[in-house]
């Protein structure tokens, strides 16, 4: 058993406990909204652990001195993104991006605590919101922590991308801002999004369509997404090349590259380089274009230095 499980209300997990003969007898225990409270075990090890709400559940294996915790998400399948406060929350940050200060974000953190602590949505998934925005307060404040926000809303948010497309779409794009194009493909598979494009964009090989693992089938995320800025001017400039819109491209790569610290946007960097080497080739200037390719073989990402090779090829 994983040390976070993820379950759907009505679903009953089914476990067996094994322990070494001649050890302590091992206490099985969960904590849920009326206390902690022993669980039955059959003569084989064998336990059913029901689940008929949402919320955090503490499991608790005991063996004489040895202490094993486990947390259990419960959650109403395919429901959080469809809480309409909590919706309203999240479109009204798409529409109107805030200016972040320490007053506006713990506005913000509240206000989500509120909504969906009342909806009895997992605290690990509000935990998971929280640092992602967080990350986006930081390094708009250029503050290099905010690489650790977004890899902790990442830890956070993957238990429960099968149930919530935000949390897939916000773990698509840590991955893709942590250079890791196919693992960010076959989280965008199904998805006609400018991130999904940009993913295939930066791919050695396009592997969307693929995807692993138990989601839902679904067109596009049902929310918007709050996200970095150059990051937005970087998906509309992959649109222009793939509308074969140069000039504007390369317009909006210049403005990239004015936002971009190089010694704080490691990653978005290395994107940079290889977004400005794609628009000089397709400005009609190859040979231009090639010692920029050949430059990014030696990037210290090996996904962008596979995608360079590969388009060398």
């Amino acid at each position: 058993m994983e040390d976070i499980e993820v379950c759907e209300v009505g679903q009953t997990l089914d476990l067996a406990v094994v322990s070494t003969p001649g050890t302590a007898e091992p206490l099985v225990e969960i904590e849920e909204d009326s206390g902690r409270r022993e669980l039955k075990m059959s003569s084989s090890g064998g336990i059913k652990v029901p689940f008929k709400k949402t919320g955090t559940r503490r499991l608790q294996v005991s063996s004489g001195g040895y202490i094993k915790p486990y947390s259990i998400q419960v959650v109403e399948p395919v429901q959080i993104d469809q809480l309409p406060d909590f919706a309203k929350l999240i479109k009204s940050l798409a529409d109107n991006p805030p200016q972040w200060t320490e007053k506006t974000f713990e506005q913000f953190r509240v206000s989500l605590e509120a909504i969906l602590g009342k909806a009895g949505v997992p605290e690990l998934f509000v935990h998971g919101l929280i640092e992602y925005h967080l990350g986006l307060f930081q390094e708009e404040q250029r503050i290099p922590a905010f690489r650790e926000r977004f890899q902790a809303a990442y830890g956070f948010l993957r238990w429960f991308i099968p149930y919530s497309d935000i949390a897939r779409l916000i773990c698509a794009y840590y991955l893709y801002c942590a250079n890791e194009f196919e693992a960010a493909a076959k989280l965008c598979s199904g998805w006609e999004s400018r991130l999904g494009k940009a993913v295939v964009f930066y791919s050695k090989e396009s592997t969307a369509g693929t995807s692993t693992g138990k989601t839902h089938n679904r067109t596009k995320a049902g929310l918007p997404l709050l996200l970095a800025m150059t990051d937005a001017l970087t998906f509309q400039a992959i649109e222009a090349l793939n509308d074969d819109r140069v000039n504007d491209a390369a317009e909006l790569a210049a403005v990239i590259r004015r936002h971009t610290v190089p010694a704080i946007d490691r990653e978005r960097a290395e994107r940079l380089r290889f977004l400005e080497a794609r628009a000089t080739e397709q400005s009609g200037d190859p040979v231009a274009a090639q010692p920029l390719f050949e430059a990014l073989q030696e990037s210290p990402w090996q996904s962008i230095a596979s995608a360079a090779s590969n388009h060398l090829k």
